[in-house]
């Protein structure tokens, strides 16, 4: 059986991950100690259930939800943060913009054709 430490913290990284924040200022964010919660990310702190009941709730997790022993909640990214996310929206926009802008002259040489 998994050490349950290590899944409460897989699963609390997991919920970071999400935000796209670092942890820094993922808990900074909700007024808890970035140090502290590192340790409890690693699964090296025993938490208590009342300490878990109100992350979940400042979270807007249920408490089972930190221990979900799905293996694709396993982040391996040494580094998550806000520039990496907005890098990829960039790109994405970047992205529909050309899409756009190829679409564009391509009705315009269509209706260029068309008329004459």
């Amino acid at each position: 059986m998994e050490d349950i430490k290590k899944v409460v913290g897989r699963n609390l990284k997991f919920f970071r991950f999400e935000s796209g924040l670092c942890q820094e200022k993922f808990y900074e964010e909700y007024k808890l100690n970035p140090k502290y919660m590192a340790c409890v990310e690693r699964g090296e702190i025993n938490v208590s259930i009342e300490f878990l009941n109100n992350l979940a709730e400042l979270l807007e997790k249920e408490i089972i939800d930190f221990f979900n022993t799905d293996p694709s909640r396993i982040i391996k990214e040494k580094r998550i943060d806000s520039k990496k996310r907005k890098l990829h929206q960039i790109t994405f926009f970047y992205f529909l913009y050309n899409c756009f802008k190829m679409h564009s002259m391509t009705c315009f040489h269509q209706k260029n054709i068309t008329h004459l």
